[in-house]
């Protein structure tokens, strides 16, 4: 692939010095030739051409995905993690605390059942 990116730089290269001697050409000819036009333009295809396969050549190869790996849009995987790898969701248990024995402190500065109005909070007022 090295020799076949290589090849097609030099043949750009080529094609390139052609065009520009052509045009030299076109340049001091005093009148159109339009054998010498048509002669540039497909020279021109041929370097965008060149170009395009330089350009696909040049791009790194990527490794295909391994046997076994979801694909990336798989619906199977989460965050990265392919769901069969995932550990699993622990239960909720009855060991921790129950909202009965959690002890809610009011908030300082404000007095049970009373009310802050948002103008009060962006004025700083109602907060301690």
């Amino acid at each position: 692939m090295e020799a076949d990116l290589d090849t097609l730089k030099q043949r750009l290269a080529d094609v390139e010095r052609e065009m520009n001697a052509l045009a030299s050409k076109q340049a001091m000819s005093k009148q159109a030739n339009p054998a010498l036009q048509k002669e540039l333009d497909a020279l021109r295809y041929e370097a965008e051409d060149l170009r395009a396969q330089i350009e696909r050549l040049s791009v790194p190869d990527v490794p295909p995905i391994p046997d076994g790996f979801p694909e990336a849009d798989s619906p199977r995987q989460v965050s990265g993690i392919p769901t069969a790898q995932m550990p699993p969701i622990p239960e909720a248990t009855e060991s921790g605390p129950s909202l009965a024995d959690v002890d809610i402190e009011e908030s300082p500065g404000l007095e049970s059942g009373s009310s802050v109005a948002p103008e009060q909070v962006a004025a700083g007022k109602g907060v301690a």
